[in-house]
């Protein structure tokens, strides 16, 4: 076990009554020697904090699955690794009932084999099981695992016996593996699962990347029943190049999806923010905007009804630099407040979970000129506002006609005059706004499904809006 590490803890004290729990401060862990990323972490209920990531490894050319435990301060107390022999990646975590269930793929040394595996670890980083899941012609990862009721599921992909590519690989775990099952999803092109969770219906639901054509991809949904059999398939579409990173279920039981997508005026990626209805019917897709470069959503949190964090990266102009980007917005997907930590090198954040002091812990990794560091992350940013309370309502907005002719004129209920409406695309393209009044006029409009928000004294409403060829 190797625990050669640096540590750069900054700590600032806002008001005498903060606790140094509450401290923010930054962790990097790593040598010069070395290369290692952090893909999570979580705080228990005694303040430590557990950090998950891989480390080079001191046994063969490859990775290990690396566990840190980490005091509210930002220091280390301990760190072990875990080796199978071959070299691992860890891609995702739970904490349940007292163990680390960490999943990810397992690859051969020198020859093509991956397996997706399932390590489990106690809190005190003793190795309870490591296993692993695959065919020795194909392989297999697994991207995401997600606590249910009764057990645990995982997702990520399998390589495709009927056409190119990968396929969806979805495996559910019972408790004691009893009533465990397994699927292997998709369709005829790379389509591979980025992340999974259980909704409060006891279905599942996952997200993904399939590809559209030789170069674009696209981000989907699927709901799935107990026994992963798909419900309801909604591909995020777009003409321009993307892909989802993750999702969580909110406490309003919405499906909030987040990830990397090019726009109509850049091929560079924005941060994109998607809401979905528990039944799969694709709400809204909004852009998180910032520069011409590139910038992607890998991590997402619900800190309290309507409030929500991003994290992943963004090009800090500043800086000059691609650093750590951690984001703030509200119920709607709409900016409030952001905040950009790394160095001089690409740095890059793949999970953001609340702390127990309000604040957050943001997990990824920090480059150097020959080696990149796991970096551990606690800090603060405002929230949308009204964030110790449920989020106002959405209500869904009557709108006639509907389907409407291209260039119609549209009536909404007369509660909504005066308010402030937008008209976006299925991708979160604004194609026209103004104020409501009768009738409301959008303009010429091409064939196909939009939607109207709608925004007045605290309220909002939204409706989806077809424009019919007649």
């Amino acid at each position: 076990m190797r625990s050669a590490f640096s540590l750069l803890a900054t700590i600032f004290f806002f008001q005498n009554t903060l606790t140094s729990q509450s401290a923010p401060f930054q962790l990097i862990y790593g040598n010069e020697d070395s290369q290692e990323v952090a893909i999570g972490s979580i705080q228990v209920a005694d303040g430590s904090i557990y950090m998950v990531g891989n480390i080079q490894s001191d046994t063969t050319t490859g990775q290990d699955v690396l566990l840190v435990k980490v005091s509210p301060m930002g220091e280390v107390i301990w760190s072990k690794t875990y080796d199978n022999g071959q070299s691992e990646f860890a891609q995702d975590f739970i904490l349940k009932n007292g163990q680390f269930i960490i999943a990810g793929e397992s690859n051969s040394i020198g020859v093509f084999d991956k397996n997706a595996f399932i390590l489990k670890v106690d809190t005190d980083g003793n190795l309870l099981a490591f296993s692993l899941f695959g065919e020795p012609s194909l392989g297999e990862q697994f991207q995401s695992i997600a606590a249910t009721e009764t057990g645990y599921i995982a997702c990520g992909y399998i390589s495709s016996t009927t056409g190119i590519g990968n396929d969806v690989y979805v495996r559910y775990f019972g408790a004691g593996l009893v009533d465990s099952w397994e699927k292997v999803l998709g369709v005829p092109v790379n389509d591979i699962g980025m992340s999974v969770a259980q909704l409060p219906n006891g279905n599942y639901v996952l997200c993904g990347d399939r590809l559209v054509d030789s170069v674009t991809y696209n981000a989907f949904v699927m709901i799935l029943d107990h026994r992963g059999e798909v419900l309801h398939e909604t591909v995020i579409a777009s003409p321009h190049n993307g892909g989802s990173k993750n999702l969580i279920v909110s406490s309003s039981g919405d499906i909030l999806v987040v990830g990397e997508m090019a726009t109509p005026t850049s091929m560079a990626f924005d941060i994109f923010l998607a809401k979905i209805s528990p039944q799969g019917e694709l709400l809204w897709v909004n852009y998180v905007p910032s520069t011409d470069a590139s910038d992607a959503g890998f991590g997402l949190c619900e800190v309290n009804p309507g409030s929500l964090v991003i994290t992943g990266y963004s090009y800090n102009e500043a800086a000059a630099n691609t650093d750590i980007v951690a984001i703030s917005v509200d119920s709607l997907g709409l900016e409030v407040d952001r905040k950009y930590f790394g160095g001089p090198g690409l740095d890059i954040a793949y999970d953001v979970k609340p702390s127990l002091s309000g604040g957050l812990l943001i997990a990824g990794k920090t480059s150097f000129t020959s080696h990149q560091d796991a970096i551990l992350i606690h800090d603060f940013l405002a929230l949308a506002t009204g964030t110790n309370a449920s989020a106002p309502q959405i209500e869904k907005l009557d709108i006639s006609p509907n389907p409407a002719p291209a260039g119609a004129a549209l009536h909404l209920p007369n509660a909504w005059l005066g308010g402030e409406w937008q008209l976006v695309d299925v991708v979160g393209k604004k194609m026209a706004q103004g104020v409501v009044n009768q009738p409301l006029v959008v303009g010429e409009l091409p064939a196909g499904t939009y939607f109207l928000w709608v925004k007045k004294a605290g309220k909002a409403g939204v409706g989806k809006l077809v424009v019919s060829r007649f």
